[in-house]
């Protein structure tokens, strides 16, 4: 009983302890007249984590829907200069680049890229968990900057923007880019506050599928746009597992079945021809050899129907059977006679 009470004052004095920063903090940013207005989650939980492993762009997260960044906070206060950051939650993984990844902000709808820039270089394993600030315009400064430039009058989808990422390309071919989540955050500053200048990007629409990492504390399945895996960042197929899958049933849709064996005219071979194809290939006709399934891999639904096609022929071979033997046995009662 003394242990338990012992321990029940930890938590009563972290809280104290906590309760007592923040109120130092408040006070000095008060004094300093900055108003926190909050951080908006953009990406992370629903996704999952992102991997970057391309030095061309990767779509990071998914389009937001949004006129303006502002909306997503309080009023801005008045007399004061309203600044946006993006909050980066980072990972581990990328070290000895030289420079950091690259983000930029894509829209959408637009087709154009806008503010781009180079985060800290510091994305070690020793840095991970961590996050980063990076004060960025707003969309609407973005938006107005490149339809400047280009001559473009649009419309307020134009607004629309996802996030992209890349790395630089004095990384090493084995390093990728791994981010928990990202979070839009503004503060209102009446002095000292400004707004972050425009760096806009000139490449073209992002050519990678984005790929996320889901489940175990180092990400255990990969998905892409297209495919899941556990096995590699770049799947050739839309399941790619290496491992073994369980299932209480797995249905495999078929474009066709082996029941034309059953049907008139078949060519079924004579048993003296499939003898000599045995005696050649070793293995069956129509069946793939044991060096195209090790090679190529065992389709199951392509495996079932050739299996039931020569389970279909040997039906055939025991129905012949049958009546040659019966024909002898009808000889034999005649001989007897």
């Amino acid at each position: 009983m003394k242990l338990s009470r012992t321990c029940g004052l930890l938590p009563k004095a972290a809280l104290l302890l906590t309760a007592l920063f923040f109120t130092a903090y408040h006070s000095a940013r008060s004094q300093q007249q900055e108003y926190f207005q909050g951080m908006v989650q953009i990406f992370g939980n629903e996704e999952g984590a992102a991997f970057v492993n391309s030095q061309q762009w990767t779509a990071v997260t998914k389009t937001l829907y949004t006129y303006m960044v502002g909306e997503m906070f309080p009023t801005q206060v008045p007399g004061t200069i309203r600044e946006y950051y993006l909050v980066i939650r980072k990972a581990d993984d990328v070290y000895n680049c030289a420079v950091g990844p690259s983000f930029r902000f894509w829209f959408t709808h637009m087709g154009k890229a806008g503010h781009e820039f180079v985060a800290g270089f510091d994305w070690g394993s020793i840095e991970a968990g961590t996050v980063r600030w990076y004060k960025i315009p707003d969309n609407i400064e973005q938006v107005n900057a490149v339809r400047a430039r280009d001559g473009i009058v649009g419309n307020y989808q134009d607004f629309y923007f996802r996030l992209d990422a890349k790395l630089p390309s004095t990384c090493p071919a084995d390093r990728r880019l791994r981010i928990f989540s990202i979070y839009i955050a503004a503060i209102d500053k009446t002095t000292g506050g400004s707004t972050a200048p425009i760096n806009l990007n000139n490449d073209p629409v992002a050519t990678q599928y984005p790929i996320y990492t889901l489940g175990a504390p180092g990400g255990g399945l990969l998905v892409t746009q297209e495919s899941i895996t556990n096995n590699t960042l770049k799947p050739v197929t839309n399941l790619d597992m290496n491992g073994t899958l369980t299932a209480r049933k797995v249905k495999v849709t078929m474009n066709g079945w082996s029941d034309f064996v059953l049907k008139e005219n078949y060519p079924l071979r004579s048993l003296e021809d499939l003898e000599q194809f045995i005696k050649t290939h070793q293995h069956l006709p129509d069946v793939p050899s044991e060096k195209e399934v090790l090679a190529q891999g065992n389709d199951l639904g392509e495996m079932d129907k050739k299996l039931l096609q020569k389970i279909e022929e040997l039906t055939l071979y025991m129905i012949e059977l049958k009546k040659e033997n019966a024909a002898i046995r009808r000889k034999l009662e005649e001989l007897k006679k």
